[in-house]
Protein backbone atom coordinates (compact mmCIF):
# COMPACT_ATOMS: atom_id res chain seq x y z
CA UNK A 1 0.00 0.00 0.00
CA UNK A 2 1.11 3.52 -0.99
CA UNK A 3 1.83 6.06 1.74
CA UNK A 4 -2.00 7.57 0.93
CA UNK A 5 -4.28 4.45 0.87
CA UNK A 6 -6.05 3.16 3.57
CA UNK A 7 -7.55 -0.24 4.01
CA UNK A 8 -10.40 1.34 7.06
CA UNK A 9 -13.31 -0.35 7.58
CA UNK A 10 -16.84 1.44 8.04
CA UNK A 11 -17.47 2.45 11.70
CA UNK A 12 -18.91 4.23 14.09
CA UNK A 13 -15.18 5.30 14.51
CA UNK A 14 -15.42 6.44 10.44
CA UNK A 15 -18.46 9.01 11.69
CA UNK A 16 -16.93 10.53 13.54
CA UNK A 17 -13.66 10.98 12.00
CA UNK A 18 -15.65 12.20 8.86
CA UNK A 19 -17.63 14.64 11.58
CA UNK A 20 -13.89 16.23 13.11
CA UNK A 21 -12.71 16.47 8.57
CA UNK A 22 -15.99 18.20 8.14
CA UNK A 23 -15.53 20.92 10.88
CA UNK A 24 -11.30 20.86 10.13
CA UNK A 25 -12.69 22.12 6.59
CA UNK A 26 -15.11 24.20 7.77
CA UNK A 27 -12.38 25.99 9.98
CA UNK A 28 -9.85 26.26 7.41
CA UNK A 29 -12.76 27.82 4.17
CA UNK A 30 -12.92 30.01 7.07
CA UNK A 31 -9.92 30.93 7.38
CA UNK A 32 -9.72 31.48 3.74
CA UNK A 33 -6.69 28.92 3.81
CA UNK A 34 -6.11 26.60 0.72
CA UNK A 35 -6.21 22.61 1.67
CA UNK A 36 -6.22 19.08 0.07
CA UNK A 37 -8.47 16.27 1.26
CA UNK A 38 -5.40 13.69 0.53
CA UNK A 39 -7.76 10.64 1.22
CA UNK A 40 -10.07 9.73 3.67
CA UNK A 41 -8.62 11.23 7.10
CA UNK A 42 -6.26 13.70 5.92
CA UNK A 43 -6.10 17.58 5.42
CA UNK A 44 -2.74 18.99 4.31
CA UNK A 45 -2.88 22.64 4.36
CA UNK A 46 -0.98 24.89 1.51
CA UNK A 47 1.42 27.72 1.36
CA UNK A 48 -0.17 30.32 -1.32
CA UNK A 49 2.80 28.71 -3.73
CA UNK A 50 0.80 25.13 -3.21
CA UNK A 51 3.85 23.82 -1.06
CA UNK A 52 2.53 21.37 2.03
CA UNK A 53 2.87 23.32 5.70
CA UNK A 54 0.57 22.29 7.78
CA UNK A 55 -1.12 18.17 8.06
CA UNK A 56 -4.23 17.31 10.04
CA UNK A 57 -4.85 13.65 10.44
CA UNK A 58 -7.51 11.98 12.08
CA UNK A 59 -6.97 8.52 13.60
CA UNK A 60 -9.28 5.58 11.98
CA UNK A 61 -9.42 2.12 13.36
CA UNK A 62 -8.35 0.43 10.18
CA UNK A 63 -5.11 2.43 9.94
CA UNK A 64 -1.60 0.36 11.14
CA UNK A 65 1.45 1.96 12.50
CA UNK A 66 3.51 1.04 9.64
CA UNK A 67 0.99 3.31 7.68
CA UNK A 68 1.43 6.14 9.99
CA UNK A 69 4.92 5.60 9.86
CA UNK A 70 5.08 5.95 6.30
CA UNK A 71 3.50 9.00 6.27
CA UNK A 72 4.98 10.82 8.87
CA UNK A 73 8.06 9.68 7.20
CA UNK A 74 6.73 11.66 3.93
CA UNK A 75 5.97 14.79 5.46
CA UNK A 76 8.85 15.05 7.38
CA UNK A 77 11.00 14.68 3.95
CA UNK A 78 8.89 17.39 2.40
CA UNK A 79 9.69 19.51 5.24
CA UNK A 80 5.75 19.77 6.74
CA UNK A 81 5.73 22.53 9.25
CA UNK A 82 3.46 21.73 11.60
CA UNK A 83 1.85 17.99 12.00
CA UNK A 84 -1.81 17.63 14.41
CA UNK A 85 -3.01 13.57 14.58
CA UNK A 86 -6.64 13.86 16.32
CA UNK A 87 -8.00 10.33 17.35
CA UNK A 88 -11.67 11.17 18.38
CA UNK A 89 -12.56 7.89 20.27
CA UNK A 90 -10.21 8.90 23.12
CA UNK A 91 -10.10 12.83 22.37
CA UNK A 92 -6.18 12.58 21.92
CA UNK A 93 -4.10 15.14 20.32
CA UNK A 94 -0.59 14.50 19.27
CA UNK A 95 1.51 17.59 17.89
CA UNK A 96 4.70 17.73 15.96
CA UNK A 97 6.48 21.05 14.73
CA UNK A 98 9.14 20.80 11.83
CA UNK A 99 12.45 22.20 13.26
CA UNK A 100 15.06 23.16 11.04
CA UNK A 101 17.93 20.95 13.39
CA UNK A 102 16.04 17.83 14.73
CA UNK A 103 12.99 17.37 11.86
CA UNK A 104 9.76 16.61 13.91
CA UNK A 105 9.74 17.90 17.52
CA UNK A 106 6.92 16.46 19.54
CA UNK A 107 4.69 19.10 21.38
CA UNK A 108 2.97 18.66 24.58
CA UNK A 109 -0.40 20.35 23.37
CA UNK A 110 -1.65 21.90 26.50
CA UNK A 111 -4.84 23.16 26.93
CA UNK A 112 -4.82 26.31 24.68
CA UNK A 113 -2.07 25.41 21.93
CA UNK A 114 -1.69 27.81 18.96
CA UNK A 115 -1.07 26.57 15.78
CA UNK A 116 2.10 28.66 14.92
CA UNK A 117 1.27 29.18 11.15
CA UNK A 118 -2.49 29.47 11.37
CA UNK A 119 -3.11 31.00 14.51
CA UNK A 120 -6.31 28.48 15.33
CA UNK A 121 -6.30 27.73 19.01
CA UNK A 122 -6.45 23.67 20.38
CA UNK A 123 -8.84 23.23 23.26
CA UNK A 124 -8.66 20.12 24.15
CA UNK A 125 -9.55 19.66 27.64
CA UNK A 126 -9.25 15.91 28.79
CA UNK A 127 -12.47 13.30 28.22
CA UNK A 128 -14.12 15.60 25.88
CA UNK A 129 -13.86 16.28 22.46
CA UNK A 130 -11.70 18.93 20.64
CA UNK A 131 -12.84 22.73 20.24
CA UNK A 132 -11.29 24.99 18.09
CA UNK A 133 -11.01 28.73 18.19
CA UNK A 134 -10.36 31.28 15.47
CA UNK A 135 -7.52 33.72 15.97
CA UNK A 136 -10.21 36.23 17.47
CA UNK A 137 -11.16 34.15 20.26
CA UNK A 138 -14.41 33.07 18.60
CA UNK A 139 -15.07 29.33 19.16
CA UNK A 140 -15.53 27.13 15.66
CA UNK A 141 -18.77 25.37 15.81
CA UNK A 142 -18.14 21.72 15.33
CA UNK A 143 -20.01 19.63 12.50
CA UNK A 144 -22.00 17.82 14.52
CA UNK A 145 -23.11 20.67 16.17
CA UNK A 146 -24.16 22.46 12.71
CA UNK A 147 -25.88 19.61 11.94
CA UNK A 148 -28.21 19.32 15.08
CA UNK A 149 -28.58 22.98 14.99
CA UNK A 150 -29.82 22.86 11.49
CA UNK A 151 -31.95 19.73 11.93
CA UNK A 152 -33.84 21.51 14.76
CA UNK A 153 -34.39 24.72 12.64
CA UNK A 154 -36.07 21.92 10.24
CA UNK A 155 -38.23 20.55 12.63
CA UNK A 156 -39.07 23.61 14.01
CA UNK A 157 -40.29 25.02 10.46
CA UNK A 158 -42.24 21.97 10.02
CA UNK A 159 -44.29 22.45 13.28
CA UNK A 160 -44.88 26.11 12.17
CA UNK A 161 -46.05 24.80 8.83
CA UNK A 162 -48.17 22.00 10.64
CA UNK A 163 -49.51 25.13 12.96
CA UNK A 164 -50.50 27.33 9.94
CA UNK A 165 -52.06 24.54 8.02
CA UNK A 166 -54.71 24.13 10.78
CA UNK A 167 -54.92 27.68 11.57
CA UNK A 168 -55.72 27.97 7.72
CA UNK A 169 -58.08 25.21 7.83
CA UNK A 170 -60.02 26.76 10.71
CA UNK A 171 -60.31 30.28 8.72
CA UNK A 172 -61.38 28.35 5.76
CA UNK A 173 -64.07 26.60 7.78
CA UNK A 174 -65.39 30.01 9.39
CA UNK A 175 -65.47 31.69 6.18
CA UNK A 176 -68.08 29.22 4.85
CA UNK A 177 -70.28 29.91 8.12
CA UNK A 178 -68.93 26.35 10.37
CA UNK A 179 -67.78 27.34 13.76
CA UNK A 180 -64.92 25.42 14.57
CA UNK A 181 -64.45 25.92 18.59
CA UNK A 182 -61.17 25.29 20.27
CA UNK A 183 -57.74 26.86 20.54
CA UNK A 184 -55.10 27.14 17.71
CA UNK A 185 -52.58 24.51 18.44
Amino acid sequence: MGVFESNEKITTSTTKQFAELEMLKGVLESLSVNYEVVFKNCIIVLSPSGEYQVVFEIFSPGGSQKEMFQRLMFYQNHEIKEFYAYDPNDFELSVLIHTEVAGFEPVIPSDGFVSPLLGIMFSAPGNSPWVLFRPDGEAFVSYIALMASRNDARDQAARESERAERLAARLRANAFGFCVTGPVE
